[in-house]
């Protein structure tokens, strides 16, 4: 298992700050797999609510997600797991700093 981005532990450390571990809700795997027959592998994902949160780091620089081959299999893994019933969200760096609380709760309302 990859060791988390810098974007991931905030985003760890939101969901931690923001109670959301003790509130008996399913807890996030990192690094689930689920896509049969595919390597592709979700940032977070609560198996049991069918809940995946990608964490989409440099955006602005040029970084893998906003290239031409990455970007494709990002939407090739997105479409992949919304075909079988996932709830997909997709967070950039920015998107945590600017307003972490709003994804945080919007993500476990949907758990």
């Amino acid at each position: 298992m990859k060791s988390p981005s810098s974007a991931e532990r905030t985003f760890l450390f939101y969901w931690r700050v923001l109670g959301m571990e003790d509130d008996g809700i399913e807890q996030p795997v990192r690094e689930y797999k689920s896509i049969k027959g595919r390597r592709f592998r979700f940032d977070f994902a609560w198996p049991l609510s069918k809940v995946v949160v990608e964490i989409d780091g440099g955006v602005f620089v040029k970084g893998a997600h906003t290239r031409g081959v990455g970007y494709e299999k990002d939407c090739e893994k997105q479409n992949l797991a919304v075909a079988q019933g996932w709830k997909y969200f997709r967070l950039t760096p920015g998107m945590l700093k600017r307003d972490a609380e709003q994804w945080i709760k919007l993500i476990a309302e949907c758990l």
